[in-house]
C-alpha cells in the first residue's frame, strides 16, 4: 500500500493539538501542499509543549520547557527491498526553551546532522548528533563549553520520528502511551520507522549477517561504514 504522508501529517497535526502539545499547528499543515507537489515538507519553528523539565535539569528554576522543530525531508524512492540511504534532503534541528522565575529564559540545542561530504578532515558519520548549534549564536553562553565533537552516530529521523523521540523524552510514559496508542499515530510511525530507520539499521546488521536466507538486497556494501565510520 502507497503511503500517504499528506494525510498522515494531517492526523498528527490534529493528535497534537487534541493532546495540548501544540497550539499552532500551521507548521505542518502548511507544508501538505509541498508533500502532495514535490514529495517534500519543511517544518519550521514547530513549537512543541509545554514539558515539565526533567529531573536534575540546570539551573534548577526552570519550570517549563518548550522544545522548537525545524525538519527537512525528502526520500527517494527505493524497491521495498532493497537497503540503500534513501534520504535526498535532509534537516533536523532542535532547540529548548527553558522558562524560569519571572521572564527569565534560557536556551539549548541540538542538531542531528546529515552530511554526506568526504571532505571532513576528521571521522564523519553521515548521520550524527552534534550539542549546540547555529540557534546559539548570539546568546550568552556563560561558563558553558559547546563543542562540534564528539558526532555521536544516530538513527535518521523524519518528522513522525522526530515528534515521537521528544514526547517519548519528555512525557511522562502513562501521557505518553495514550497518545502512542492512537492508531493513526501508531501506523504513520511505523510507516516511518520502515522506510527509514530499516535502511540503517539492517545496512548495519548486514556488517555481520550478509542477509543469509533474507528478501533484503544489499545495494552498497560499504553503506554501514557510512553510518559508523569505525566498523571494522
Amino acid at each position: 500500500m502507497t503511503r500517504n504522508i499528506q494525510t498522515e501529517l494531517t492526523n498528527w497535526a490534529r493528535i497534537l493539538s487534541s493532546s495540548n502539545l501544540c497550539s499552532d499547528v500551521s507548521p505542518i499543515t502548511g507544508e501538505i501542499g509541498g508533500v502532495r507537489r514535490n514529495n517534500i515538507y519543511h517544518i519550521q519553528k514547530l513549537k512543541i509543549g509545554p514539558f515539565n523539565p526533567p529531573r536534575n535539569t540546570i539551573p534548577n528554576d526552570v519550570n517549563t520547557i518548550y522544545v522548537l522543530l525545524d525538519i527537512k525531508f525528502k526520500p527517494l524512492d527505493l524497491a521495498i527491498t532493497d537497503i540503500d540511504n534513501n534520504i535526498e534532503e535532509y534537516l533536523f534541528n532542535v532547540t529548548f526553551i527553558g522558562e524560569g522565575n519571572g521572564e527569565q529564559k534560557y536556551y539549548s540545542s541540538f542538531h542531528l546532522d546529515y552530511d554526506k561530504s568526504d571532505e571532513a578532515k576528521v571521522i564523519h558519520p553521515w548521520f550524527h548528533f552534534t550539542y549546540g548549534g547555529h540557534s546559539l549564536k548570539g546568546y550568552n553562553t556563560g561558563n558553558v563549553l559547546f563543542l562540534s565533537a564528539p558526532r555521536l552516530p544516530f538513527l535518521p529521523m523524519d518528522f513522525f520520528l522526530g515528534i515521537d523521540f521528544i514526547i517519548s523524552n519528555f512525557l511522562n510514559k502513562e501521557d505518553y502511551y495514550k497518545i502512542s496508542g492512537n492508531s493513526l499515530y501508531k501506523n504513520a510511525l511505523k510507516n516511518s520507522q520502515n522506510s527509514v530507520w530499516k535502511q540503517y539499521i539492517l545496512s548495519i546488521a548486514h556488517h555481520w549477517c550478509k542477509f543469509s536466507g533474507c528478501e533484503y538486497n544489499i545495494k552498497n556494501e560499504n553503506l554501514c561504514k557510512h553510518f559508523i565510520p569505525t566498523l571494522i
